[in-house]
């Protein structure tokens, strides 16, 4: 599959907002509802085309996120299929499309290219519902991918989890028209001496929602989430420094210390550089910080993965 040629995804990385508003206003996007019998993948010499046969046949490139969301959708990993021919890549796609159960699907072209296929029970929050929903607060950069969108706001509300590291809170949303994640709003904390960001979940407002907002929450209560998730950001912020404040204090259970290698073996980085870091961190703080030292480097999917998970390194330890 490392030979597919697929369609370019769109890009947005650290760019502002008037830059993000104006790809969202002169995309062609498009939804296709069809039967996932109706769908088929074959090549054009190395490009993957989708073919929809419902009532008329239509074609399409295909952006690599179309077939990350199919293997998403079987809980399988594109590693699989990294030595495969794409003959025999295209094959085992198409014997996916045939195991998916609902009767219906929804494949979104955008651009003309096909970038994701998603269940008719996915409820749709799109990019520039997020953005006009956001239009009041104070936001500082955006970045967009095919995976995600992510707004950051203006990181204020300075303090020290020790004494002369300063530190920020700010919040970070993303949203996935993709189905890569839910739509959610977390503390997002800059380390000013090094511009390390972190990115630390809060509690939802409804339990039932956790992690599943893109199914249970309907799109009239878009704005309403944010603001319940705003307050919560702003209630939460102490229980956040007291916690930081511990990290810095806190020497490192070796567990963690092996699940931050874990993490880091996913960026193309020297392993062995990587492990001297690791093994040197002395606190639960230093540890973090070795992540997210090395997540402000990656492409906007990569970085994000990496900050949100050394927030669970972070909470792993304090979590009841």
């Amino acid at each position: 599959m490392n030979n597919l040629a697929f369609a370019n995804e769109e890009v947005i990385t650290s760019g502002q907002v008037n830059i993000l508003s104006g790809f969202l206003q002169s995309r062609k996007l498009q939804r296709i509802d069809t039967p996932s019998d109706r769908v088929c993948f074959r090549l054009d010499r190395n490009k993957p085309i989708i073919r929809i046969a419902n009532g008329s046949v239509h074609e399409y490139p295909v952006r690599r996120s179309m077939v990350d969301k199919l293997l998403r959708w079987h809980h399988i990993d594109r590693w699989m299929l990294n030595k495969a021919s794409n003959e025999t890549a295209i094959s085992f796609l198409n014997d996916l499309l045939l195991s998916i159960k609902s009767s219906n699907v929804r494949i979104y072209v955008e651009n003309g290219d096909a970038k994701t296929i998603t269940s008719n029970r996915y409820t749709e929050f799109f990019d520039d519902e997020v953005l006009k929903a956001c239009a009041d607060l104070k936001i500082s950069t955006v970045s967009r991918t095919d995976k995600v969108l992510r707004i950051d706001s203006v990181v204020d509300a300075r303090f020290q989890p020790a004494v002369g590291d300063d530190c920020g809170f700010g919040f970070t949303i993303f949203n996935s028209e993709t189905g890569f994640h839910s739509l959610q709003i977390s503390h997002y904390i800059l380390r000013y001496v090094c511009s390390n960001g972190l990115i630390i979940k809060i509690p939802s407002i409804d339990k039932r929602l956790n992690y599943r907002n893109h199914y249970n929450l309907p799109t009239g209560n878009l704005k309403m989430f944010l603001e319940n998730q705003l307050a919560s950001i702003k209630s939460t912020r102490r229980s956040i420094i007291r916690r930081l404040e511990r990290s810095t204090r806190t020497l490192i259970d070796p567990q963690l210390q092996k699940k931050a290698l874990m993490l880091l073996r996913k960026i193309n980085v020297n392993a062995d550089m990587i492990r001297n870091e690791v093994l040197n961190a002395r606190t639960e703080w230093e540890l973090v910080n070795v992540v997210t030292a090395h997540a402000r480097q990656q492409p906007v999917d990569l970085r994000l993965m990496l900050e949100q998970s050394a927030g669970r390194l972070f909470q792993k330890v304090y979590e009841n």
